[in-house]
């Protein structure tokens, strides 16, 4: 059984990071990196997000969400930065913070 909360977050935190380095690894062939991440992100109760210069703040699940969602407001809000901005110096920007209640 586990302890407290703090505990019971440590051991999972911990089991999530083994099985991601072994889905790095090829070791589990139908697990993707996004999935976990994406559950990772479900149990922590965390997301990412881009505070845009415009003001407008941009979050996602994970990665992949982050970036779609970007790639959106990049559209909408700054139609001269499409196609100019990578994927990686974007998803470079995020930071993980709590889901918003």
């Amino acid at each position: 059984m586990l302890g407290d909360d703090g505990k019971r977050w440590h051991d999972v935190a911990l089991l999530l990071s083994l099985i991601e380095a072994r889905v790095a690894a090829g070791c589990f062939a139908n697990l993707s990196s996004s999935s976990l991440l994406t559950f990772r992100s479900a149990y922590d109760g965390r997301v990412k997000q881009i505070p845009c210069v415009c003001g407008r703040v941009v979050r996602g699940d994970d990665d992949d969400e982050l970036w779609r969602n970007a790639q959106e407001h990049i559209q909408e809000d700054h139609p001269e930065l499409v196609g100019k901005v990578s994927r990686a110096d974007l998803l470079a920007q995020a930071e993980e913070v709590p889901r918003p209640s």
